[in-house]
């Protein structure tokens, strides 16, 4: 089999969320593969925060600064240098290109074939002044339409992304592909001296409900906030564990809602913001925790969900999550009932009933491997470049 040159859009490699951690994932699992070459095309700025994989290449681009920031929240400036790099991949003669992640596709009509990863369509749906600026929802939407449009493939992380893409943008179902994704080895149960140490470097005491996923309003954290009210005649000393920066959150409303609501119930000392943590802190952190909470509408946090089920805590979620269409053993609720939620969480203050349903998740976690994403992933890539 002769081996298929791939160049990576490397623009949001160290992005915190959902896309930059799938980009990592799978170039890692993909360099490791002896029937593909790959080569990460980045900026010097860019380039100064990737730890190369074993077995792939870097193509530095002097000219272009350091661009991170999602799509929708960037100026003209930021679409001319997406435009440049586009150009530029297509002078390298790669067999195919891949963008892990939408957010940084460069609009242009590349000459070689190439292959996009979309993930959630958040932005799409929900993006407002002022979260950006008032063009920002409308260069959003063009430059997810262009990717969907001019990509020989589009990849999808699971088969509850794609219902959802597939609605939002009538995605075309023979260019999709479904290519999986796993939760990075340092997501596992830990000892629980490395757990103590995590949550004294964070000043968070047990018992604490952990919440992922960013402040959009999608997330839906008032729901949250008002089980978590519910369940303090049983657990008066609980705590909410808020990963994420609030104040870099485009969405900043949200926090100031959280935070008026949380002073109406006498809660506000309870909230612990955690800002952002690194996968190894955040494996520690859903080790501790009592449960991991998903009481968000639609927002592609699937991954999020893997990662938790497989460091062993217990997964709570609502039915718009689709959590227990990737881990069985997740409990759903009713999306909007904080009574529901708080009564799912109840028994699983007990410790017994908390480390039999950690243990069953985390084999349900196994599953999910990013070997097996990079072998279909690849098969496509052979597909596209045909």
């Amino acid at each position: 089999m002769p081996l298929l040159h791939v160049g990576v859009d490397a623009a949001g490699w160290q992005d915190r969320q959902r896309p930059g951690r799938f980009a990592r994932g799978i170039v890692a699992a993909l360099a490791a593969r002896d029937d593909l070459r790959l080569t990460l095309v980045a900026d010097r700025a860019a380039a100064g925060q990737i730890t190369l994989p074993p077995g792939a290449r870097l193509l530095l681009l002097e000219a272009l600064s350091g661009v991170r920031a999602p799509m929708p929240a960037r100026g003209v400036r930021v679409l001319i240098e997406a435009l440049r790099r586009g150009l530029v991949a297509s002078r390298a003669r790669f067999d195919l290109f891949f963008y892990p992640s939408v957010s940084t596709y460069a609009p242009v009509l590349l000459r070689t074939p190439h292959v996009v990863a979309v993930h959630n369509a958040v932005p799409e749906r929900l993006l407002s002044p002022p979260a950006a600026s008032r063009h920002a929802p409308l260069r959003w939407s063009l430059t997810v339409r262009w990717a969907l449009w001019a990509a020989r493939r589009i990849l999808v992380p699971s088969a509850v992304a794609l219902r959802r893409l597939g609605a939002q943008f009538r995605l075309p179902r023979r260019k999709v592909r479904v290519v999986g994704e796993a939760p990075d080895s340092c997501f596992a149960p830990l000892p629980a001296e490395r757990i103590a140490a995590v949550l004294r470097d964070y000043h968070l005491p047990q018992p604490y409900l952990l919440v992922v996923g960013g402040f959009a309003p999608q997330a839906d954290r008032l729901t949250l906030l008002r089980a978590t009210f519910r369940l303090l005649h049983d657990v008066p000393a609980l705590q909410l564990a808020l990963v994420g920066a609030p104040a870099g959150d485009r969405f900043y409303a949200e926090p100031l809602k959280l935070r008026v609501l949380a002073t109406a119930l006498g809660l506000a000392e309870r909230l612990r913001w955690l800002g952002h943590v690194s996968e190894p802190d955040m494996a520690a952190l859903y080790g501790g925790a009592v449960a991991a909470v998903f009481s968000s509408l639609p927002d592609g946090e699937e991954l999020s969900v893997v990662e938790a089920a497989a460091c062993g805590v217990p997964i709570v979620a609502s039915d718009q999550c689709h959590a227990a269409d990737l881990i069985a053993g997740a409990r759903v609720v009713p999306a909007g009932n904080d009574e529901a939620l708080a009564a799912a969480l109840r028994p699983l203050f007990d410790p017994e009933r908390r480390r039999d349903l950690g243990d069953q998740l985390r084999r349900q976690a196994a599953a999910y491997r990013w070997e097996e994403t990079a072998a279909r992933a690849a098969a496509v890539f052979r597909e596209a470049a045909q």
